[in-house]
């Protein structure tokens, strides 16, 4: 939570949590994802735009196993929902609280992890004079949360 006491100011911060299910190969792990809209980066890895406004494509919620996939996009979260790694019979399931609206999710070639990032703003929100930077006015409060939660069974 951040509450401004002198100017207003942005609020733009995430977090980086990696998910990993213990004794699961990438084999054996399969991603599910929320609709979400897939963010396009140029050749910096920078957010693209286009009359300020983030220039993305619509994926639909699916289940993807990670054998078949890599992963290192930025993603606008489409309404609600929850982002679950299983695999083994065992999972974890990372939540979003109603400001993370962008997720970074990364996890190369060959790695049996999935970083799920929920952020408040999409990278480089503090630069490029966007739309989609959230302000907190002076006296006001800005509350961003996320939960994990071990699932015996996915």
């Amino acid at each position: 939570t951040v509450t401004p006491t002198e100017t207003a100011m942005p609020a733009s911060f995430g977090w980086h949590p990696y998910l990993r299910v213990p004794e699961a190969t990438r084999d054996d792990l399969s991603l599910t994802l929320p609709s979400l809209e897939r963010i396009e980066m140029d050749e910096h890895g920078l957010p693209v735009r286009a009359e300020g406004r983030l220039v993305g494509t619509p994926i639909p919620n699916r289940r993807v196993a990670l054998a078949d996939a890599a992963f290192d996009d930025l993603h606008r979260l489409v309404g609600r929902g929850s982002i679950t790694l299983a695999g083994g019979g065992r999972g974890i399931r990372l939540e979003p609280g109603d400001h993370c609206r962008f997720l970074q999710i990364y996890s190369p070639p060959g790695a049996d992890f999935a970083a799920v990032e929920p952020m408040t703003a999409p990278t480089a929100a503090l630069d490029d004079g966007g739309d989609d930077l959230p302000v907190v006015e002076v006296g006001e409060s800005f509350t961003a949360s996320f939960s994990v939660r071990v699932l015996g069974s996915a």
